[in-house]
């Protein structure tokens, strides 16, 4: 099959056999699946069940040993939100944390199975945990393959709104 629409991404390569750029997302009800491309995340994109734990989700990851995963998340509450990768020892590390404005849209690579993300908002001297299922809608992008020299976990596009995404995926990065 020839490829239509192909982007070089630093971080990835998007292959779509469309040039459309429609997609279904968890929070959009079906009878609404027929609005504009414009309405939807930057490439095709299916919803994904997420598990959760301790009101944190988790990402299944990949499906392949030793390849990564890309997931699209759309705040969809009423409050800004701090994403966080909480570990067994607490957060993972130092500059993991993201913050996601409502309606926004960031873009996660992980090459983890069971990657978990926490959602806060952050008040001065007050931390509200939320249910991250309730926040937030995930969805991993279609036709997507992650060059083996980019394997890792990390934020590849970060509080965007939905035309923000749209052109950092539609860029021609040659």
């Amino acid at each position: 099959m020839r490829c239509l629409f192909c982007c070089f991404i630093p971080a990835l390569v998007l292959v779509s056999a469309s040039p459309t750029f429609a997609a279904t997302t968890a929070d959009v009800p079906p009878p609404l699946l027929a609005k504009p491309a414009a309405v939807w995340p930057p490439i095709p994109c299916s919803p994904v069940k997420v598990t959760v734990a301790n009101q944190n989700i988790l990402l299944s990851g990949p499906h392949e040993k030793n390849s990564s995963q890309m997931y699209f998340l759309k705040n969809k509450s009423q409050k800004s939100l701090w994403l966080d990768h909480p570990t067994k020892r607490g957060t993972a590390s130092a500059g993991w944390a993201s913050y996601l404005q409502t309606e926004r849209w960031s873009a996660i690579v992980v090459d983890k199975k069971d990657f978990s993300l926490s959602c806060a908002v952050i008040q001065p001297g007050k931390v509200d945990y939320l249910n991250c299922a309730q926040a937030i809608s995930v969805c991993a992008p279609a036709h997507v393959a992650i060059p083996a020299n980019r394997k890792g976990s990390y934020w590849l596009v970060e509080n965007k709104p939905l035309e923000g995404l749209q052109k950092y995926f539609k860029k021609d990065k040659k």
